[in-house]
């Protein structure tokens, strides 16, 4: 971070490294500072959410944030609100070419959901971030946070005993330390990513 004529600098590599919620408030603390860039008179609650929804992407590859994930809820909820505006046609032309400019689909399909790769891969960048957090990939299955995790996690470890696991994911997961069986005495000391 730095700071120059009262405006806080931080670097996108540094931003991209922190848990989501040291975003979300960052990024009101550096909007409330702000005042002579691109983003001067346009709302502050609606850049916040466009700065995590740039972060999401960055962590995820992709601006398609599911609902059911209870971290990410709200900056869900935030994207179809958007759409609901655009389909109103109530979202102001410049907000449109901020979506558009990081991909955002404002004509989302009903009921569209992540499956197939781009499910495994998100998972698999929640992984990544669980492991930077807590140093393992030994998510608890019952992990309150994100228990979709924890399933998917469990899903892999059946997958690869019954000899299902395509290579191409096994060699990911191995790139990272995951651990095929599950270390019952690390994942007792571990509850809810806090070491116990």
């Amino acid at each position: 971070n730095k700071k120059s004529n009262g405006i806080v600098v931080v670097h996108k590599r540094v931003l991209s490294s922190l848990p989501y919620d040291s975003i979300v408030r960052i990024s009101g603390e550096l909007l409330n500072s702000r005042t002579d860039c691109g983003d001067f008179g346009l709302d502050p609650v609606w850049l916040t959410h466009y700065h995590q929804l740039i972060h999401y992407k960055s962590q995820f590859g992709t601006v398609n944030v599911p609902k059911r994930d209870k971290i990410y809820s709200p900056l869900a909820e935030w994207c179809n609100e958007q759409r609901e505006l655009h389909r109103k046609k109530k979202l102001s032309e410049v907000l449109i070419q901020k979506l558009n400019k990081i991909e955002f689909q404002l004509e989302k399909a009903s009921g569209q959901v992540l499956s197939g790769d781009g499910l495994w891969n998100f998972r698999f960048n929640q992984l990544l971030q669980y492991k930077r957090e807590t140093g393992t990939c030994n998510v608890p299955q019952i992990y309150t946070k994100n228990s979709s995790l924890g399933n998917w996690v469990s899903t892999q470890r059946v997958l690869y005993r019954n000899g299902k696991m395509p290579d191409e994911r096994k060699e990911r997961l191995n790139g990272i330390g995951f651990e095929w069986t599950r270390d019952k005495s690390k994942c007792a000391q571990l509850i809810d990513g806090v070491m116990i």
